[in-house]
């Protein structure tokens, strides 16, 4: 009898709020059908984004781009997924599978990726889903809502206008979070089985989402020690399927690895160089870091609010929606910030150091439904306590060193470009930053339950605005790398040759550079992507900086300058496609705008010259 009172008890505190006051008002009557609205902020979001998606000129985030088409294009051929006819694994094959659809019903290269841009506006909106019903858990329907149409407001969205994983691993991400949640409120082999299948999807999409799996065993073991200390250790042993089942697929991978002799990193396949440079001195500075561009992501108040009822849910007196929430969120926050700081004191992109917000952005809802759940559960301050949280969100923000992260801030860190475009740098700017975080706390410190409205719109107007201002910098990115087709078909090289022909490209890096990336290099993975006849790429000299991600194949040269193929014979393309410094026998048949590429039609066995100038 009294297990059965107190299991219904829990299921109650649990339960969000739905009392004759909320459900009188007029805003619970508005938000009565939650499917409604879920169709509209996914539906708006889905044409807002495909809208913007058709209109991009070019592709612009290289080589990345370049690789997801590649895998997208073998899959629409019914071919294993390959990146230059070469099998590669380690970049996720759901993500290439969504798009590949793309590319079997358009023929157009141009038109095949402004469809994929498309889908991509649908994938990414349908995040809204999994996020509304994660924040059902834990607030009522209003608040849900509001939880689920901030997901789709949030300025990473702009992803949805490249060919990028991320499109596909926000929603993943969320659902699996959602499946998590589910599992540590009833832990039935059920759920930890849906658990275990939302992580599998989860890395299958994104090699990161591992991270989840750490933080799922964290979130066990907090949430039981948060409980009620009777019952910790049956809740721990319901979970051991899932322990048992996390140890086997964890060492599975590396064993297999260690035993084909590719190292125990080997399974990450493309990827398994990440860690060749690791720094490990750099991963407290790095969690800083991340810690502070997400806070100054979210305009500094769901993060404060997050933080505070985390560590209050951490109390075995705590509310059970509140010790669920704080046992979800701060795992997984760690795990996420944790991890990234890992990967990013291991690799640097294009030589720069990234702050890689586009890692960590996933989060971004957990902290919103924090923001909301802090609002239902009284707006609590703990001042004896809460003074160091507000303190630590004002000051991580101004520790983060925006103006050195200038370079690809719209590819990597959405949130630092408004502040980019200050004249400011270094202590200036920190303190301009650390002013608007002051600014968002007063309004956290100073809201009541009848203004928390002011809120949600500091955090919707701020997302709006990034939004706003990443969608300029990425026109402006796609505009400059369609330079490599200005004023002419983005198909021109498709445009000079008969249909059915191949066109070879002979890359020599000696003149081109193998440690660096060119101009050339850009406009050649641009060329590639969007003209279907451009065939296998050929390489004189070291490997390319991107031969881990876009492999080539190695050619030798003989002592009369006569290029040798990898079969042994001589090299006698009937097209070939190279840059202006690359010196080749043959009658000019197009070229790229300042002639920085050159398509030739070759007459018998293809000859090396003396690198020639550009000019």
């Amino acid at each position: 009898m009294t297990t059965g009172t107190t299991a219904r008890t829990r299921t109650a505190e649990l339960r969000p709020p739905s009392g004759p006051e909320s459900q009188a008002s007029l805003g619970s009557r508005v938000v009565g059908a939650p499917a409604t609205w879920l169709v509209l902020f996914v539906g708006l979001s889905t044409f807002v984004r495909a809208w913007i998606g058709v209109r991009v000129a070019s592709p612009w985030i290289l080589p990345d781009e370049v690789v997801y088409s590649e895998l997208a294009k073998s899959i629409a051929e019914g071919s294993r997924p390959s990146i230059r006819g070469v099998p590669a694994f380690g970049w996720g094959e759901i993500y290439p599978t969504v798009i590949s659809p793309a590319w079997m019903l358009v023929e157009d290269p141009l038109r095949a990726y402004h469809v994929a841009l498309a889908i991509n506006g649908l994938v990414m909106s349908l995040a809204a889903i999994p996020a509304y019903f994660l924040a059902r858990m834990f607030v009522s329907q209003r608040s849900a809502i509001l939880v689920a149409g901030m997901t789709v407001l949030v300025p990473s969205l702009s992803y949805t206008g490249a060919v990028m994983t991320e499109n596909a691993f926000y929603p993943v991400f969320l659902s699996a979070l959602l499946l998590m949640a589910r599992s540590l409120r009833s832990p039935s082999l059920g759920n930890q089985a849906l658990a275990l299948g939302g992580f599998g999807l989860v890395a299958f999409t994104r090699i990161q989402g591992i991270a989840l799996v750490a933080a799922y065993l964290a979130a066990i073991l907090l949430h039981a020690l948060c409980g009620e200390r009777a019952e910790s250790k049956r809740v721990l042993r319901r979970f051991v399927p899932t322990a048992v089942v996390v140890g086997m697929v964890s060492l599975a991978p590396a064993l297999l690895s260690l035993a084909r002799g590719e190292g125990a990193l080997g399974w990450l396949g493309a990827r398994s160089g990440t860690f060749d440079a690791f720094r490990p001195q750099e991963i407290p500075q790095w969690f800083v870091f991340l810690a502070g561009g997400l806070v100054l992501y979210v305009a500094v108040a769901p993060a404060i609010a997050t933080a505070v009822v985390a560590v209050m849910g951490l109390s075995r007196r705590a509310p059970a929606r509140a010790r669920l929430f704080a046992a979800l969120a701060v795992p997984t926050l760690v795990a996420m910030l944790g991890s990234v700081a890992v990967v990013s004191a291991s690799l640097d992109v294009d030589g720069m150091e990234n702050l890689n917000e586009r890692y960590v952005f996933y989060v971004v809802p957990l902290l919103v439904l924090g923001l909301a759940l802090w609002i239902e559960e009284g707006l609590a301050r703990p001042w004896h306590w809460a003074w160091i949280v507000v303190l630590l969100c004002c000051l991580l923000p101004a520790a983060v060193p925006i103006d050195s992260f200038r370079h690809n801030a719209g590819f990597q860190s959405v949130a630092l470009l408004p502040w980019l475009g200050l004249s400011l740098a270094g202590l200036a700017l920190a303190v301009c930053v650390g002013a608007f975080a002051a600014a968002c706390a007063a309004i956290w410190a100073t809201c009541r339950r009848e203004t928390a409205g002011r809120l949600w719109l500091l955090v919707g107007t701020t997302f709006a605005f990034v939004g706003l201002v990443t969608y300029f910098s990425n026109s402006e990115s796609a505009t400059n790398s369609a330079s490599a087709f200005a004023d002419q078909s983005a198909s021109w090289v498709d445009d000079a040759v008969p249909d059915g022909a191949e066109v070879s490209v002979l890359w020599d890096s000696r003149v081109e550079g193998a440690s660096s990336v060119g101009e050339t290099t850009s406009w050649l993975m641009v060329t590639e992507m969007l003209n279907t006849s451009v065939a296998e790429v050929h390489r004189v000299g070291p490997a390319t900086y991107y031969e881990v991600f876009l492999p080539t194949v190695p050619v030798s040269l003989g002592e009369d300058g006569r290029v040798i193929g990898d079969d042994g014979a001589p090299f006698r393309p009937r097209y070939l496609l190279v840059t202006c410094r690359t010196n080749v026998a043959g009658r000019v048949v197009a070229r790229a705008p300042r002639g920085l590429l050159r398509l030739l039609e070759v007459d018998g066995p293809v000859r090396l010259g003396a690198s020639r100038s550009c000019e």
